[in-house]
C-alpha cells in the first residue's frame, strides 16, 4: 500500500508544521494552542492529513475586520462570543457580579460585544499563525477575509510536502518499474 518511509516523512513533516503553528499562535488563545493537533488517516483510497483546531482558528489567523454584512455575520459571531464567555473566567465573573438572571445578562453582553465586533472589528491584529506556515496551500472553502487582507504566502512548508510526496512516489514507481523489467 504506502511505504513506511512515506508515512514517516509525512509524520515528520506534520510535526514540524504543528510546532511552527503553535510557536505563532496568539498567546491570548491558549484553548486554540492546545487544540492544534495532527490527524493522519491511512486508507485504501489514500492518505488524508488533517490539522485539527478550534473552529475560530481562521479569525485568530486573519484577525477580525469590520463586517461587510452584519446581518449575515451576526449569528455566527454571536455564537462564538456566547461560547467564548464560558471559557473566559474573568468575563464570566463580571457578568455574574451584575447580579440578577445570569443567562439574560450573558445574552445582553453577548449582543453588545457582537455588535461592536461587527461594526469595528477587533483590536487584535492578524497573527498569521497558520498562513505563515501553510499560506500557499489551497484551502476550500476560501474565506472572503483571505481576499480582503494581505495574507503571507507561507514559508514553503506546502511545497516541501509536495516534494516529499513526489520524491517518494516517483522512487516507489521507479522501483516497481525496474523490478518488473
Amino acid at each position: 500500500m504506502f511505504s513506511q518511509q512515506l508515512l514517516i516523512e509525512i509524520q515528520r513533516w506534520i510535526d514540524g508544521v504543528i510546532r511552527e503553528m503553535k510557536a505563532n499562535t496568539p498567546r491570548a488563545s491558549s484553548q486554540l494552542f492546545q487544540s492544534i493537533a495532527p490527524n493522519i488517516i491511512v486508507s485504501d483510497d489514500g492518505i488524508k492529513i488533517q490539522i485539527l483546531m478550534e473552529d475560530y482558528w481562521e479569525e485568530a489567523d486573519l484577525g477580525v475586520g469590520k463586517s461587510e454584512n452584519p446581518q449575515r455575520d451576526y449569528p455566527f459571531v454571536k455564537k462564538g462570543i456566547w461560547e467564548w464567555i464560558d471559557v473566559k473566567p474573568e468575563v464570566k465573573a463580571q457578568i455574574k457580579a451584575k447580579g440578577g438572571d445570569y443567562k439574560k445578562n450573558k445574552a445582553i453582553a453577548t449582543h453588545f460585544i457582537t455588535k461592536k465586533i461587527l461594526e469595528q472589528g477587533t483590536k487584535m491584529p492578524p497573527s498569521f499563525f497558520f498562513s505563515q506556515v501553510l499560506g500557499d496551500m489551497p484551502l476550500e472553502p476560501q474565506s472572503p477575509r483571505r481576499q480582503e487582507i494581505a495574507v503571507p504566502k507561507g514559508n514553503g512548508r506546502w511545497k516541501e510536502f509536495q516534494d516529499i510526496v513526489g520524491r517518494l512516489v516517483s522512487d516507489s514507481i521507479g522501483r516497481e518499474l525496474t523490478e518488473n523489467i
